[in-house]
């Protein structure tokens, strides 16, 4: 069991929160479906469908394990997980919907368009309020005003690597500003957010930026073979 003693949240309160998020995910698509006017029809209904609903995506989170995910640390894999669990649920819905309309009284109770905009919801709910909910945890242990400017040379697998570390160091007090590489396929687009520029930007990069410190992270790096850009790297930092 997480222990709130220790900085986690109890799962019951993210389950809660889940929930939370679906219910109104639900209620946004019926409104959304119908344009602020919900038929009659529609919510004599609701006895059936909310509880339902709710039911299958509580069950489904518990069988995923959803609330055991520390949320701080949420990871692609994570987001990948929330989106097949919600996918499962969904077919559920429409599998509900046509054992319903075949056997029992020839009515979907749960429109096909409110399935399809209370998938998309939830999912855009459940992982958009993990994510802020973790770069709000991490702005609160570590602001960003406090954090010293780096620079990566090297934007292959090495450099991300590097970089998805410091960013997701709570503890860490750097914030990368800029990927650097010889390679020009590479020169001018972004990874991960950050823009990638050729070694010549390197010194104007160091001054406009107010960079403390170049990290090479350059996969099987070789100081014999690379001397000429240590010297150069080396040349460009400000002396103390």
């Amino acid at each position: 069991m997480l222990k709130l003693a220790e900085g986690y949240t109890p799962r019951w309160i993210i389950l809660s929160i889940d929930i939370a998020i679906v219910f109104i995910a639900l209620v946004m698509s019926y409104l959304l479906r119908f344009d602020f006017s919900i038929p009659a029809s529609e919510i004599v209904t609701f006895k059936v469908v909310i509880p339902v609903v709710i039911g299958v995506r509580a069950i489904s989170f518990l069988v995923a394990r959803i609330p055991w995910a520390i949320v701080r640390y949420m990871s692609q894999r994570d987001a990948m997980r929330i989106l097949l669990t919600i996918i499962a649920g969904t077919v559920f819905f429409y599998a509900f919907n046509q054992i319903t309309y075949r056997f029992v009284n020839g009515v979907y109770y749960i429109p096909h368009s409110i399935i399809l905009i209370e998938f998309l919801s939830t999912t855009f709910g459940l992982i958009s309020s993990r994510l802020i909910y973790k770069a709000l945890w991490t702005e609160i242990r570590n602001p960003s005003s406090e954090k010293k400017n780096v620079i990566i040379y090297g934007a292959g697998e090495s450099g991300l690597i590097t970089k998805r570390t410091l960013d997701r160091d709570a503890g860490s007090n750097f914030r990368v500003t800029a990927f650097i590489d010889d390679d020009e396929t590479k020169q001018g687009k972004k990874l991960e957010g950050t823009t990638i520029y050729p070694t010549s930007k390197l010194a104007s990069l160091l001054e406009k930026r107010d960079v403390e410190q170049v990290i090479i992270s350059i996969q099987n790096f070789n100081r014999c073979a690379n001397r000429k850009l240590l010297i150069s790297v080396y040349r460009t930092i400000p002396k103390c």
